[in-house]
């Protein structure tokens, strides 16, 4: 299911059922090299080998935050911002949150400014 969002800027919200609809509908927005998928701990124990670099045609970096709402701070923002630049992330590249809240937002946010915005992708 597909839902069109008209804001400042159009965009589409995808509503799939499983990971193989998915993958199809990801792939095309991975325009870069490199994508890294931001989880928090409970989500990455139980999906850490959903996305793999094969499956999503890039250079795949997974990276994990505490799970909580302490978790959204200046600390990890910056830790973030740190981690795209050592692993050579561009403006091409992007950022897929697996989780909502903590990791929605603070992941929302690095990709935002992370060299002026990259890919946002939320699951």
């Amino acid at each position: 299911m597909e839902i069109t969002v008209k804001a400042s800027r159009k965009y589409v919200i995808t509503i799939t059922s499983g990971f193989s609809e998915f993958y199809g509908k990801v792939k095309p927005l991975l325009n870069g090299e490199k994508a890294a998928v931001l989880f928090d701990f409970n989500t990455y124990a139980l999906y850490k080998d959903v996305l793999d670099e094969k499956t999503l045609g890039v250079k795949l970096y997974k990276y994990v935050i505490p799970a909580g709402e302490t978790s959204k701070n200046a600390e990890n923002y910056i830790m973030l911002l740190n981690k795209l630049a050592e692993d050579g992330f561009t403006r091409s590249d992007a950022l897929i949150t697996f989780g909502g809240g903590v990791v929605g937002d603070l992941g929302a946010f690095v990709a935002s400014t992370y060299m002026r915005g990259i890919t946002l992708i939320a699951l």
